[in-house]
């Protein structure tokens, strides 16, 4: 009969149910992923444009965040850009979530004849060598500092794994010799004629 803590208790009905919806929506996206229910796209898409379009989007959530790439080198590569997009998306926001004061995050692009690769490392703290081997479990929440109270649902790098494997490649996780996260996507994709 309390009409605050009815408002409090109803405020926190609603948190945990955008919190469950976010849950199922993943869990969702990642079954399809992981049934190959989603087709990627095969496009020509420009790295500088990508990396453009992140910094601007991570720039205008978190002002204070510097995102470094080599603006002056556009490199074309065929894969699903927005799928790409997710994945890139999901780490970056790892990133700025977990370091509390400057972050400082660096994109770097490299091809081969048959491979793309991108590096996406931060300034944060890096990974605890227990968590390492199990970034890209569902849920998985290696410390104190990746729970609920953070944000999100545990499912981030599972989709971005996910996402990375039907558009032919592979996620790692390792730490920087500068001991920030270090994030490396290969893809086995053709070069531009």
């Amino acid at each position: 009969e309390d009409p605050q803590q009815l408002d409090k208790s109803l405020s926190i009905i609603l948190q945990e149910s955008r919190s469950m919806q976010s849950i199922i929506t993943n869990m969702l996206q990642l079954t399809k992923l992981e049934n190959k229910e989603i087709t990627p796209l095969r496009e020509k898409i420009s790295t500088l444009d990508l990396f453009c379009r992140l910094e601007e989007e991570f720039k205008s959530v978190k002002s204070n965040l510097n995102i470094n790439f080599l603006k002056e080198n556009d490199s074309f590569i065929y894969t699903d850009y927005e799928l790409l997009h997710q994945v890139f998306v999901i780490i970056l926001s790892n990133s700025i979530k977990f370091i509390k004061d400057n972050p400082i995050i660096e994109l770097r692009f490299t091809q081969s004849n048959k491979s793309a690769v991108f590096e996406i490392e931060d300034n944060g703290k890096g990974f605890n060598s227990e968590i390492l081997p199990h970034v890209f479990e569902r849920f998985y929440r290696g410390d104190k500092s990746h729970n609920r109270a953070a944000g999100g649902s545990g499912l981030g790098l599972s989709i971005a794994k996910a996402i990375v494997n039907i558009l032919n490649g592979e996620i790692t996780a390792s730490n920087s010799k500068n001991g920030g996260a270090l994030l490396t996507i290969t893809l086995r994709c053709e070069p531009l004629e």
